[in-house]
């Protein structure tokens, strides 16, 4: 079974970016597997100049397809480098369990 990335949503701590660009997008990935295992999931995170935003925290979050039943796991806040990129590795996506 595979889930669709759907959704990206990134949340920056306390600087307020112009844009954010995703570098490296997560691909089609089968329940539990490491989501782009060779790179990860990278985004860069510019200023209103277009320079990059160093030392930011930025929170991963992405929904599933179908909707609710996936749960993302792994390092989901990264740091961006010099250079405004944060790299997103190891993330895996599995599923929610109904109790009933």
């Amino acid at each position: 079974m595979r889930l669709n990335v759907i959704v990206l949503a990134v949340l920056m701590s306390r600087c307020f970016a112009a844009s954010l660009e995703i570098i490296v997008q997560p691909r089609d990935t089968q329940v539990g597997a490491v989501i782009n295992p060779g790179s990860g999931v990278k985004v860069k995170l510019l200023d209103n100049l277009g320079k990059p935003l160093r030392n930011e925290n930025i929170r991963i979050a992405i929904g599933a397809n179908p909707p609710g039943n996936g749960r993302l796991a792994g390092t989901l806040t990264q740091t961006t480098d010099p250079g405004g990129t944060a790299t997103f590795a190891g993330l895996r996506i599995g599923w929610v369990r109904d109790t009933h």
